[in-house]
């Protein structure tokens, strides 16, 4: 147990590590109703969630360019919330926002159930906070990635808490079936779950199964019903695949998150139900999400789970230190997330240099009346234009030989686009008929740091 000057040490570590979280979440909160370009996905999410709303169409099919490969609940949610606030991507760094206070709430109830103390269990909580701030952008931004993981983790908690009943197993079940219909990959809890409920409660095990298969069925068939698409179609969506992005996925994960991680790998030797069951959930969720990570368009978002894991691992095992070594192991975990955090911190760009970028861009937009194409979505859904072209997703489909550039080419040779943004270092530069096709029929309207506008050319006579 931890001695008096232990936990002294350990409160001056807790709040610290309280402070740095608490300023990095009030800079996103502050910045939240800012428009200022931050990843492509806000546009994309953006213009789904209106979608969902509105009555359009969730889910395009071809020859529409626009392409969604993600479940629809998150659609619907970030809907709502826009419908109240007026903008879909304001209302998604909201909803991210609130679901990272309850996914970090809840990493503290899952630590205080396993029976870990209240300093420990914040411990926990501050350390998967620390690591996710530390570590990505998908705090705070148009994303379902956190939302996923509140009802997962709300799932969690229903699950491994006693008694163990009928109704429990159903909630957590549901949660976590709901989690999977925002997003996708956040398959780890169940499966984790069911392996350590087929050890140590089978017919909890056999319950959990059945639940889930229920929601997962039911959930399948409405949204076949009431929005016409096959999920399993929609989600097993090919996409590139390259080894050098897990290798580099593996390095970053390893540099900020080695200690947690053999913590995690160290409890799966352990006898005690909840150690045995942190230790599965780390060393599985590093597994499966450093497999993901080599996927075009995931990010370290796929090792999320992992940081939760290695968090009531990491919790875990300071319990059973002696005062010295359990001190050394928490700065371990702690001061490689904050070195991360304080790296990322200097590579941040000024936001008012980018928000006057993003006024100045929007307003180009809206200036030029008729359809635009635009590399960072989030610009052509602030200018009020309507979504046209999915570029990640289209090139993605090119490279797996599902769709054919000319099917971009030809609408750029109708010269059908008023506008066309692109990215300094625009994907569709790979796709040269694209790239000639624009040279041929645009002309370069306003150029800055973030990306070039195409006008289009006049007909030659």
């Amino acid at each position: 147990m931890l001695t008096w000057s232990s936990e002294r040490w350990f409160g001056v570590l807790i709040r610290f590590t309280a402070l740095a979280v608490a300023l990095a979440l009030l800079w996103l909160a502050s910045i939240a109703g800012v428009q200022v370009y931050r990843g492509y996905n806000e546009g994309w999410n953006a213009y789904h969630a209106l979608a969902a709303i509105t009555g359009g169409t969730l889910y395009p099919r071809a020859p529409s360019l626009m392409v969604n490969n993600y479940p629809p609940l998150s659609f619907f949610i970030v809907g709502a919330v826009g419908r109240l606030v007026g903008d879909m991507i304001l209302a998604g760094r909201i909803v991210s926002l609130v679901s990272t206070l309850v996914a970090g709430w809840t990493v503290f109830a899952i630590a205080r159930r396993m029976g870990v103390g209240a300093m420990l269990a914040l411990f926990a909580a501050l350390l998967f906070l620390a690591k996710i701030l530390a570590a990505s952008t998908y705090v705070g931004i148009d994303d379902p990635q956190m939302l996923g993981h509140a009802l997962g983790c709300v799932g969690f908690l229903a699950v491994i808490g006693e008694p163990r009943s009928a109704h429990r197993i159903a909630l957590g079940a549901m949660l976590l079936t709901l989690a999977i219909f925002v997003k996708h990959m956040l398959v780890i809890q169940p499966l984790v779950l069911l392996i350590w409920l087929t050890l140590f409660d089978r017919t909890a095990a056999v319950r959990f199964a059945a639940f889930g298969i229920l929601f997962a069925v039911l959930g399948y068939l409405v949204s076949r019903i009431a929005l016409g698409v096959d999920l399993l179609e929609i989600l097993l969506s090919p996409r590139s695949y390259r080894l050098d992005w897990l290798t580099q996925s593996l390095a970053d994960f390893l540099l900020v998150s080695f200690a947690p991680l053999a913590a995690g790998i160290y409890l799966l030797k352990s006898k005690e139900r909840y150690a045995l069951l942190c230790g599965l959930y780390t060393v599985l969720a590093f597994m499966i999400g450093l497999a993901f990570d080599g996927g075009a368009g995931v990010g370290r978002n796929a090792l999320f789970d992992a940081a939760i894991g290695g968090a009531l691992s990491a919790a875990l095992l300071v319990r059973n230190l002696s005062p010295r070594r359990a001190l050394v192991f928490a700065l371990a975990c702690v001061v490689p997330a904050g070195v991360a955090g304080l790296q990322k911190l200097e590579k941040i760009k000024p936001v008012d240099r980018e928000t006057a970028a993003t006024r100045v861009d929007v307003a180009y937009l809206k200036s030029r009346p008729g359809p635009a194409l635009c590399e960072k979505l989030s610009l052509c859904y602030w200018a009020g234009k309507p979504a046209e072209v999915d570029v990640f997703n289209f090139v993605e489909a090119v490279r797996a030989g599902t769709r054919d550039q000319d099917d971009l080419a030809r609408l750029l040779d109708q010269r059908y686009f008023a506008t066309v943004e692109l990215d300094a270092k625009s994907r569709l530069d790979e796709l040269s008929r694209v790239r000639a096709a624009l040279k041929r029929n645009y002309a370069i309207g306003r150029v800055d740091e973030y990306g070039v506008m195409f006008n289009r050319a006049a007909p030659a006579l």
